[in-house]
């Protein structure tokens, strides 16, 4: 590693790489709960087909499917339903701020000591 000096004395600086999906997967990336709602899906698909083609339970049965186990940037839609939820959660109960203002509130924001 070089230092302020120019002088290298030898050291590396290991690298690391990190993916975007979580190591905790169990089968193609998917996650347990991912694999329980698509085979939800699966079970009214095959339901549907198996009770004289009802085409509306099969096409729920689709959509249950593609809402469990389709991943967009990294996260399933499930675990983005579950950040919007709870980015609207916490919205609604004004825990976005940082900080609120004390002039914006109403509130005094100080008393100044005037000696006398």
């Amino acid at each position: 590693m070089v230092d302020a000096d120019g002088r290298d004395d030898g050291a590396r600086v290991p690298t690391a790489a990190f993916s975007r999906l979580s190591a905790t997967n169990v089968l193609f990336g998917w996650t347990w709960p991912q694999i329980g709602v698509g085979l939800a899906g699966l079970v009214m698909v095959v339901g549907g087909a198996a009770a004289g083609m009802v085409l509306p339970l099969m096409l729920a049965g689709g959509v249950v499917m593609a809402y469990g186990l389709i991943r967009y940037e990294g996260l399933s839609l499930m675990a983005w339903t579950y950040v919007w939820l709870a980015w609207r959660r916490r919205v609604r109960d004004g825990s976005t701020r940082w900080s609120a203002s004390p002039l914006a509130s109403g509130r005094p924001a100080g008393v100044l000591g005037v000696w006398g």
